[in-house]
């Protein structure tokens, strides 16, 4: 059994700042060990925006490899996702009309990435959307701002 910290959009943070970048971290995590661990291994991130949550647990996904390292099926506990809401995203609002771009995955709610193409493309700030998940890749594609959504 092996323990990583992951996430997509940690994951994609993570990537950016080893190229120099300064990314922020929007997401949630449960005020539990797991969510301390990435807290406390993130700090080349600002994780400023990121909530911790007492009532939730941090999102965790549990791969199940055969021997030459394939997934064959895997489990995951998304629910603290839930929390980035329309709301939260709204009251982000100056935050992402300052950003150069922004990156979301899958795992956020279809009304979540609905606000979030609506801001993007208000104030014309590239967003680039990594699904997580084939399952969940027509997410953006149900927004009526979906020409915000950068090719």
């Amino acid at each position: 059994m092996q323990y990583s910290h992951g996430g997509v959009g940690r994951n994609l943070a993570n990537a950016l700042a080893k190229l120099a970048a300064r990314p922020r971290l929007v997401s949630a995590v449960g005020a539990d060990d797991q969510g301390t661990g990435i807290l406390n291994q993130a700090q080349h991130i600002d994780t400023s925006l990121v909530q911790v949550l007492n009532n939730k647990r941090t999102a965790t996904y549990t791969a199940f490899l055969d021997r030459s390292g394939e997934c064959k099926f895997g489990i995951g506990d998304m629910d603290i996702h839930k929390a980035i809401s329309p709301s939260l995203i709204s009251s982000l609002e100056d935050d992402i009309a300052r950003s150069p771009m922004v990156v979301s995955d899958g795992n956020i709610s279809e009304e979540s990435i609905d606000k979030l193409l609506e801001l993007c493309r208000k104030h014309k700030v590239p967003l680039f959307f990594d699904p997580a998940d084939s399952r969940k890749a027509y997410k953006p594609l149900l927004s009526k701002f979906v020409d915000g959504l950068t090719d």
